[in-house]
């Protein structure tokens, strides 16, 4: 029974923290233990960037949201947590999710934080409560179509038209839409949505969202028949 349990619980940690498919920026503060929280990312599945934080900080408004458009989730090392660490979660949660990991934040630092849509850690944290929390950030994140196609061109190599067809695909235009937006012969969208297919292994056009969707480790919601 004790070791069923057991089994039943790592499985449902492995459930809740899986992060495969998922795109994380980590903002690197001097903590000895940066190392630790980007290896906790990768061992869940998440392909990791580094960027020094001051690097970050010091990017044009145009270049930053550039650099971080194609993230899920970004980890900002903010140490004990300073106005300017604010003011970079506030820049990053126009993109993405923001995970701050701050040592003894003040009320109103929180309440700014989680004001952004965002969340913080300890900078003592435990490798489960940050992957939850890493997790969870990335599941309240806006679902973001541009940044999904951004992922979709990068994950399977699309040619800019096909990746314009994704989009639009997503947005749910007809064939003869994209045809009109996109100023082609409907039998050059067709072609173009075959080839897309092949890409991308979905089985038609609607499936493109359920792939994308499947690869960043979310699950279809299981049918359950209504009981009586």
């Amino acid at each position: 029974m004790h070791t069923l349990k057991r089994v039943e619980i790592v499985s449902c940690f492995e459930a809740n923290c899986r992060l495969h498919g998922v795109e994380a920026l980590y903002l690197v503060d001097e903590s000895p233990r940066a190392m630790d929280f980007s290896g906790w990312l990768v061992n869940a599945g998440a392909r990791v960037t580094l960027c020094a934080i001051e690097v970050a900080r010091r990017m044009s408004e145009a270049a930053f949201q550039t650099y971080t458009s194609d993230f899920d989730i970004a980890v900002l090392g903010a140490g004990p947590g300073t106005e300017a660490d604010i003011e970079l979660a506030a820049r990053l949660a126009q993109r993405c999710a923001p995970l701050l990991l701050v040592d003894a934040p003040s009320e109103d630092m929180l309440e700014r934080i989680y004001a952004l849509g965002g969340t913080y850690r300890p900078v003592d944290a435990t490798m489960v409560d940050f992957l939850l929390a890493a997790r969870q950030a990335v599941d309240r994140g806006f679902p973001d179509l541009d940044r999904l196609c951004a992922h979709a061109a990068h994950l399977w190599r699309l040619p800019p038209q096909l990746q314009r067809v994704l989009q639009l695909n997503l947005w749910s235009f007809t064939d003869e839409e994209i045809a009109r937006s996109m100023r082609l012969s409907i039998h050059t969208v067709q072609e173009y949505q075959d080839t897309l297919r092949r890409r991308t292994g979905a089985r038609s056009k609607h499936g493109h969202l359920r792939r994308l969707l499947e690869l960043r480790g979310a699950a279809a919601p299981t049918h359950q028949e209504d009981q009586p």
